[in-house]
């Protein structure tokens, strides 16, 4: 009956047939501490003796590293909070995956070469199938297939798979439904869900195969993580999950557990579509666990809470306190319902994307009551809690990230799990550096170093900004100071990959000599950072540009014309290097300052007809804007 019903509902088997041929490819005490106090803390001797140091191997690049300021042979701490309470080891993203083994061993790797789809021999195919004793060990093999890097491995697999509907339909290697499985996943593995649903298709229609739950939901979670996020996927999603609703109530033995319902919800939360994620949560509560739906459970409410969270809306965060506050109600009777510290760390990343930093530091403290029914709060809580106040760039946001952050290393002396990463600690030198308050971002970071939690990139870059903001006459130096400290660490440490300088480092000094007039030293450190090989932007360029103009040397003017001419050559192998309205207002500003306003008009006059004559649209709609420029009069106006 299933499959007939399958039958009805799916599209038929010729309507994949083009995809189908293309197949064949306990916390402690709280220690407040005023900021004065924190400052002191931060200095003193023993916070560098009673730091724990942990001996932790961090891996960089596939090499094994061993660093701290104490001992170059002892490990750092570079773990980031997690929404889990779990040790997890260092992962430097996309180059650590580019450092792993290019791939697995597989099972049978001259079965693999037998069945290349380009090259078919089924004497010799049929010869090595014969040595398999059993279904079992030819769907190891096919999942070891799967399961490895190489690229034509779900054409292969496929192609067993046909093989064994023509020859082997009726013996021991007839293809099963784990078989199918597997094949669907192979492809599901490989963001290619459209070849995986066309197999799901094959395998009720033309093998009279009932798919089970895992087979659908295998399918279903390939849309999901597939990289089209384009409006039709979530509906792709609903609709498997409609016909597995109509067999869990026509077949017997196919029951629905809150996973595929979750899967769906979570293809909409990814989205922002927050409605249409609780419109499935909304069904699962309705059926009170009756008509094959199931009830949901802790996981189906933080997805939709989630979605709230990634939604435009600017009612989410009472959205997400209501479903928070179901959950706990709920929770009474269903125990599956009540929430988890993740469930809390989803309402606060909703708080502190929208800046309610106040809201957020409640709910922390509602977590931390022990009379609570909400879980105690981790390292991400914390995190979460610093973010929305750094966000939130109160006058006192510096001072109550410092707070937290003071808590949290107090909590973590008898909880090694609270341990703070270094995107807490960023944080809060964020916090100190949007309003300039560069000795105290220094002395955190002093403090990072000292007690052997190692800073990254960031870290450092943030120490600069603050440095570049500040009112201090002395921030360029510090800046080069942090700039030189930064290299001899990358350098002593072998950790390149995340303490090497970028763009947004050189972009940063630059910054601080332009605001303060230092054109010459602006312009130095932009040909340092293309002698170490940061190729330099229109930021760098500006901002060198910039520092000409507030300069008060005599020959600025010149100075920003020659710096203007050697944009132009740039521009010519890099576009990104033409010249905008910003460059050109730096000019003009050069020569308003030093009295040469009719050179200032013929400059603009001679740019306007080199654009025209070439036909430049984007220039012509630039000086629209700086023709406009007063030059004998306020030129921000």
């Amino acid at each position: 009956t299933s499959v007939v019903v399958l039958s009805l509902l799916l599209p038929s088997a010729a309507s994949f047939a083009g995809t189908a041929s293309s197949l064949k490819r306990s916390r402690g005490s709280v220690v407040p501490l005023t900021p004065v106090g924190v400052r002191l803390h931060l200095q003193s001797r023993e916070a560098a003796a009673t730091a724990t140091t942990v001996t932790t191997t961090v891996s960089v690049g596939g090499r094994r590293q061993y660093w701290s300021p104490q001992n170059k042979r002892r490990p750092a701490r570079l773990n980031s909070p997690s929404t889990k309470n779990t040790k997890r080891k260092v992962s430097y993203g996309r180059k650590a995956r580019q450092a792993r083994p290019a791939q697995r061993k597989i099972i049978s790797p001259e079965m693999y070469q037998l069945f290349d789809p380009a090259d078919p021999d089924d004497q010799a195919r049929e010869a090595a199938l014969r040595k398999i004793p059993h279904a079992k060990v030819l769907t190891s093999m096919l999942g070891s297939w799967a399961k490895s890097r190489l690229v034509d491995a779900p054409e292969r697999c496929y192609e067993v798979l046909q093989h064994l509907r023509t020859h082997h339909a009726t013996d021991d290697l007839a293809p099963n439904e784990f078989t199918y499985s597997v094949v669907m996943n192979a492809f599901a593995r490989r963001n290619q869900p459209a070849k995986a649903e066309a197999v799901l298709i094959e395998m009720i229609q033309l093998s009279g195969l009932t798919p089970t739950p895992v087979n659908m939901g295998c399918v279903m979670n390939a849309w999901r993580t597939s990289s089209n996020h384009n409006e039709s996927t979530p509906e792709k999603c609903l609709r498997l999950l409609e016909l597995m609703k109509e067999m869990s109530r026509e077949t017997e033995g196919f029951s629905l557990a809150p996973i595929p319902f979750n899967t769906v919800m979570d293809t909409y939360a990814t989205r922002g579509m927050a409605t249409e994620a609780e419109n499935v949560l909304n069904e699962m509560l309705a059926s009170n666990g009756q008509q094959g739906i199931p009830m949901p459970d802790v996981v189906s409410y933080n997805t939709v809470m989630k979605a709230w969270w990634k939604s435009n809306s600017r009612d989410a965060p009472e959205n997400c306190k209501r479903l928070l506050t179901d959950m706990m109600r709920l929770s009474q009777h269903h125990e599956q319902l009540k929430p988890n510290v993740i469930s809390l760390n989803i309402v606060l990343a909703g708080l502190a994307s929208r800046r309610r930093a106040v809201e957020a530091e409640e709910l922390l403290r509602l977590m931390q009551n022990e009379n609570s029914v909400v879980p105690p709060p981790n390292a991400y809580t914390y995190g979460s809690v610093i973010h929305a106040w750094t966000k939130a760039n109160a006058d006192d946001s510096p001072d109550r990230c410092l707070q937290l952050l003071m808590e949290l290393l107090e909590l973590a002396k008898s909880d090694k799990e609270l341990e703070p990463g270094v995107i807490t600690f960023n944080s809060v030198l964020a916090a100190f550096a949007n309003q300039g308050r560069a000795k105290e971002a220094e002395d955190l970071l002093r403090f990072m170093m000292k007690t052997g939690r190692a800073p990254d990139r960031v870290s450092f870059n943030t120490v600069m900004n603050a440095w570049s903001k500040s009112d201090s006459p002395h921030g360029p130096e510090q800046c080069k100071l942090w700039l030189s400290q930064m290299r001899q660490l990358a350098e002593r440490t072998d950790m390149v990959d995340c303490l090497s300088p970028d763009i947004f480092t050189f972009n940063t000094v630059i910054d601080a000599y332009a605001k303060r007039g230092e054109g010459a030293e602006a312009e130095a450190m932009l040909k340092e950072m293309s002698e170490v090989g940061v190729r330099p932007d229109i930021v760098s360029f500006n901002s060198a540009l910039g520092g000409w103009a507030k300069s008060d040397v005599d020959d600025a003017p010149d100075q920003c014309k020659r710096l203007l001419s050697e944009m132009y050559e740039l521009a010519q192998e890099y576009k990104e290097l033409t010249p905008n309205c910003i460059s050109y207002k730096a000019v003009i500003e050069a020569y308003k300052d030093s009295g040469r306003n009719e050179e200032a008009q013929q400059f603009v006059k001679r740019r306007q007809n080199v654009l025209s004559s070439s036909g430049n649209e984007d220039g012509d709609s630039q000086w629209m804007v700086v023709a406009f420029i007063p030059i004998r009069g306020n030129l921000d106006d």
